[in-house]
């Protein structure tokens, strides 16, 4: 036999799981690389063993449904024994007439499983927790209203909740109008002028014109 089945295996599984760590840890650039590596060894290695394709899609499934987990709003639990089942099947049925080492398949069963447990999802949560005081933040900003502080044109300046911002005018305001955020994109704001302070801010600002004059 040319390849051996236990070391294309054990690449294959280092190759997903640290797939699936990228989509907990993304943007580093080197994990993404050396998953890359690993999983284009394994499938060389695979290409000249007796692989089921169908166990190879099912051991694949297991992992990636890890991964999907960071994407899910509630995060059910029940995702986690499919993926187990999926990877126990997979592992399996792997080789047509070979058998992975039992020993192999049990610890890239429970160091990956051991790994997201106690390792990616606390610092998944904790990425989370650090997070939602901003998100819920900036959702707040909608609806809130503020004032021109330079002159929107339809990019200018304005103060909402005691911030300073860089906003966009559905049409042109002056300094000291009232405006009303619309939404937000990036760090910038989205505003429109707010009708129910209209009037009043017009009639200030006629005032202020008469007294100049």
């Amino acid at each position: 036999m040319p390849y051996d089945p236990n070391l294309a295996y054990f690449l294959l599984v280092i190759g997903l799981w640290l797939a699936a760590t990228a989509a907990y840890i993304p943007g580093t650039g080197l994990i993404e690389a050396f998953s890359g590596l690993g999983l284009v060894v394994a499938l060389v290695l695979l290409a000249g063993l007796p692989t089921n394709l169908t166990g190879l899609l099912l051991l694949s499934m297991g992992v990636v449904g890890f991964a999907l987990i960071p994407f899910i709003r509630r995060r059910p639990i029940w995702l986690v024994g499919v993926g187990l089942a999926l990877q126990v099947g997979g592992s399996l049925m792997l080789y047509n007439g070979i058998m992975v080492s039992p020993v192999l398949m049990s610890v890239t069963l429970i160091v990956p499983l051991a790994y997201h447990t106690l390792i990616l999802m606390p610092m998944m949560e904790r990425h989370f927790e650090r997070m939602t005081p901003t998100m819920e933040r900036d959702a707040n900003l909608v609806g809130m209203s503020g004032r021109v502080v330079q002159d929107l044109d339809p990019i200018g300046t304005v103060q909402v909740n005691g911030e300073t911002w860089t906003a966009e005018g559905r049409r042109k305001l002056r300094a000291g109008a009232p405006i009303v955020v619309v939404s937000r994109d990036n760090l910038r704001l989205v505003v429109d002028l707010d009708k129910q302070k209209r009037d009043q801010w017009a009639t200030m600002d006629d005032d202020s014109d008469g007294g100049g004059q």
